[in-house]
């Protein structure tokens, strides 16, 4: 609703509405990352009479692109860890979003 109410002709106007539609992105980003991070920890670790699924954090690490295309075998020889640097790269992600919607906003 709120970004209904700035008209488009301004310019600072325009700087707001994006702003504000960078912070739903981000809100929305952010709550997307936690349910998958938490699937994939339930179909990781088998928690709640779920079958254990080594490809659990897939999902996690899609999220986290760009940054999860660096995660090898190497860097995470397992699940867990696989788990643990696509959650990083969704932070960095969510971050990124926020930190844009914060440099629009201005003064």
């Amino acid at each position: 609703m709120t970004l209904a109410m700035h008209s488009m002709d301004d310019r600072a106007a325009g700087r707001e509405r994006l702003s504000r539609v960078l912070g739903v992105a981000s809100a929305l980003y952010v709550l997307m990352a936690l349910i998958t991070a938490a699937v994939a920890a339930l179909g990781l670790f088998g928690l709640a009479g779920v079958a254990v699924d080594p490809a659990a954090a897939e999902p996690a690490r899609l999220l986290g692109l760009p940054w999860s295309l660096a995660i090898s075998p190497v860097l995470a020889p397992s699940p867990t860890m696989l788990l643990l640097l696509a959650g990083g790269a969704m932070a960095v992600n969510a971050g990124l979003i926020q930190l844009a919607a914060r440099m629009l906003r201005g003064a």
